[in-house]
């Protein structure tokens, strides 16, 4: 008689965003939390998050008796096996010992730690709109601006892990960054109160036809469609899959952008929606997690020994 086999290791996300986190585990649900609370910093914010995954653990672990879980945690910023450099939504974190915190907080389980969107893009080239794609291109709209590279089935990241980092491109005579200008957040602050003294959404400015409106969408999308210009003359990808926040606005975003890549000589690659457009990062966050499960983490995500796998894919 065959003996049954043990069930898997549980799948556990972590998605750490500048205002709100998610926790989640299938098939035991998810948890939606402010990511600072009143008074906190980003190190104590941090740590009152990885004891909430802690308890749900340790929940889990009394409903089906496993005492091992594999973890995926992603958060904005540069990640490296110090820790978070670079995260202005979370103050504190440049001096803050995450990976520490981590094997403190969470003894006994496979813990990796990775870039959102990066982990986002991961989950597009496993299972999404990037899969079998070569050369291709994640580009994440949202409250920031970020294009992860894709070149022979890996994510790029650079001499210095900043590759993709184009919410920093200035356009010439422009002292704004592309992200003030159309990351959701600028498009917001620019627009200010509609009539009713409303505050308006980042979608709601990009399809509007409201001629105040409709300048500061146009000008958004002219300097975003400049600056994947010159991605796509560099890099010559197949497909660029859209994702982010902004995708809410559906098809009128992407054929918006395709006509301004055409009007500048760069429509030779297929611009399309990206397979996850909601929940990214936690989808992202479960995919770092399920390839710690199966021994193939890409060498930019960091586990919480320190030591990146040795298959670097």
């Amino acid at each position: 008689m065959n003996e049954p086999r043990p069930a898997p290791d549980p799948l556990v996300a972590v998605d750490i965003g500048g205002t709100k986190t998610v926790i989640a585990c299938e098939p035991f649900g998810t948890e939606r939390l402010p990511t600072l609370e009143a008074g906190e910093d980003g190190p104590g914010a941090l740590r009152r998050i990885l004891r909430i995954a802690a308890k749900l653990l340790c929940d889990i672990g009394n409903d089906n008796g496993t005492g091992h879980a594999h973890i995926g945690i992603v958060c904005p910023g540069h990640v490296t096996a110090e820790g978070i450099a670079l995260s202005p939504n979370l103050p504190g974190l440049e001096r803050f010992d995450l990976p520490g915190a981590i094997r403190a907080e969470l003894p006994g389980h496979t813990v990796v730690l990775g870039h959102d969107v990066r982990a986002a893009a991961l989950a597009e080239l496993r299972t999404g709109a990037l899969r079998g794609v070569d050369p291709g291109v994640y580009l994440n709209l949202g409250t920031g601006v970020f294009a992860a590279p894709i070149l022979d089935g890996r994510i790029l990241t650079g001499a210095n892990g900043f590759a993709g980092e184009i919410g920093y491109a200035r356009i010439l005579g422009d002292p704004r960054m592309l992200e003030e200008i159309v990351g959701g957040g600028a498009l917001v602050a620019a627009a200010g109160r509609d009539t009713e003294d409303r505050e308006l959404t980042a979608s709601a400015i990009l399809t509007s036809a409201e001629p105040r409106l409709a300048a500061i969408a146009g000008e958004a999308l002219d300097r975003l469609a400049e600056t994947l210009a010159q991605l796509v003359l560099v890099l010559d990808p197949a497909v660029i899959a859209v994702g982010g926040g902004l995708m809410s606005t559906g098809p009128a975003l992407l054929e918006a952008l395709r006509t301004r890549l055409a009007a500048l000589g760069a429509d030779r690659c297929e611009l399309r929606a990206a397979a996850y457009t909601q929940d990214a990062a936690l989808r992202g966050a479960f995919t770092l997690a399920e390839e710690a499960r199966t021994g193939r983490l890409p060498g930019w995500a960091v586990r919480t020994d320190g030591q990146h796998p040795a298959d670097r894919s």
